[in-house]
């Protein structure tokens, strides 16, 4: 009685006599995962243990409980088998448990999990609203991947890219997606390939960046210009101005009101521009009316020319004839040109050389005959 007294306080302080070999083992979604236990049994009579697994999702051992028996001083290896079946990367702790006849020995180890693929070390840069992912891809069979890369905001992807890659064991990828049109603050860059997901937050940093593009489309005598505002950046702007200078000797006509124009120039406002939109300004200049109101200044000087040159820039002289009797008084009448003088005019008149000439006692003509008279 003594004996078996000893025996069974001895037996609690006997060391561990079970191990599990392969203690930690990382395996894909879908592969087998066995665990080599190793168990000893240190005395010289038989022992029965009931062997217990203990731990998170239990579901992937089946069955989590069964026995061994031992004979005296006989060492035993067997395998623990899981089927693990998960979506994302997982890590399970496990214990294994033997106990019988008032022992209780105990083992832990570790399983972990990947999917089938496996997106891992994955970095993200923002530079000049472009943003580039940098990640590994793991298989468990290789083959060709579908990636998918998704910006996520409150639940709602805003921007997105795919690529495919091939993949033999493990292969890195790199992926560029815009977000110029994205605002600033704090999403989630999700990429997911054959139901695997990852995750990872990104933030954009507030960015100001503003694009004009200016368009002249030419016609005849007029131009039509049509000016484009991108807002480029992650954020979004207000009251944005824009100054044109306009042609002082043209016709405007403008299709996007300018808030104010003076001294030849026109200012024009955008009140809000989101993120990724684009703002335009459209108006057109003529040079016709310019041209015609020229021309008729243009006929006006020359008409007016002509009258002076032909009409008024002229000396004018009128003849009058005045009959007393027999006698005709001739009167010439000498008119200096508008704005302009007149010295040593000479005027002829001619007569028949029948008649006889009477000094009048006004300018003495100089008489001369000709063929046509005198």
């Amino acid at each position: 009685m003594r004996c078996l007294l000893a025996l069974l306080l001895l037996i609690p302080l006997v060391s561990a006599q079970v191990e599990v070999l392969n203690a930690n083992q990382t395996v894909f979604s879908g592969e087998r995962a066995d665990f080599l236990v190793r168990v000893a049994n240190p005395f010289d009579q038989p022992l029965g243990l009931e062997i217990a697994v203990e731990g998170e999702h239990l579901e992937w051992k089946v069955p989590t409980l069964f026995y061994l028996m031992l004979d005296p001083n006989e060492t035993q290896e067997f395998n623990l088998s899981f089927l693990p079946i998960s979506r994302e990367e997982e890590t399970a702790d496990y214990m294994l448990r033997l106990s019988g006849d008032g022992i209780l020995w105990e083992s832990a180890f570790t399983l972990r999990v990947l999917p089938e693929v496996w997106i891992h070390g994955v970095t993200a840069e923002i530079k000049e609203n472009i943003l580039t992912v940098h990640g590994l891809v793991k298989v468990r069979d290789p083959g060709k991947k579908w990636l998918r890369f998704s910006l996520i905001r409150d639940g709602e992807a805003v921007a997105s890219a795919e690529t495919w890659i091939w993949v033999k064991n493990e292969s890195s990828f790199d992926q560029n997606i815009s977000i110029h049109s994205l605002s600033a603050g704090d999403y989630q860059l999700k990429i997911e390939s054959r139901g695997s997901e990852f995750y990872l937050p990104v933030r954009i940093e507030p960015i100001k960046d503003v694009i004009e593009r200016v368009q002249v489309s030419q016609g005849f005598l007029q131009e039509l210009i049509e000016i484009e505002i991108e807002n480029r950046g992650t954020q979004p702007i207000e009251n944005y101005v824009l100054e044109r200078s306009i042609p002082p000797l043209a016709s405007v006509t403008f299709y996007t009101k300018p808030s104010e124009c003076q001294e030849g120039k026109c200012r024009f406002v955008i009140p809000k521009l989101e993120p990724g939109l684009t703002g335009k300004i459209i108006y057109s200049v003529s040079y016709l009316p310019t041209l015609a109101e020229g021309a008729i200044i243009a006929f006006i000087l020359l008409v007016g020319f002509w009258l002076y040159e032909f009409k008024l820039g002229r000396p004018r002289v009128r003849k009058k004839i005045v009959r007393k009797g027999d006698e005709h008084l001739v009167i010439l009448e000498v008119r200096s040109p508008l704005l302009r003088g007149l010295k040593n005019a000479v005027l002829k008149d001619i007569v028949s050389p029948l008649t006889h000439l009477i000094d009048s006692g006004s300018l003495k003509p100089v008489v001369k005959k000709g063929e046509k008279g005198t």
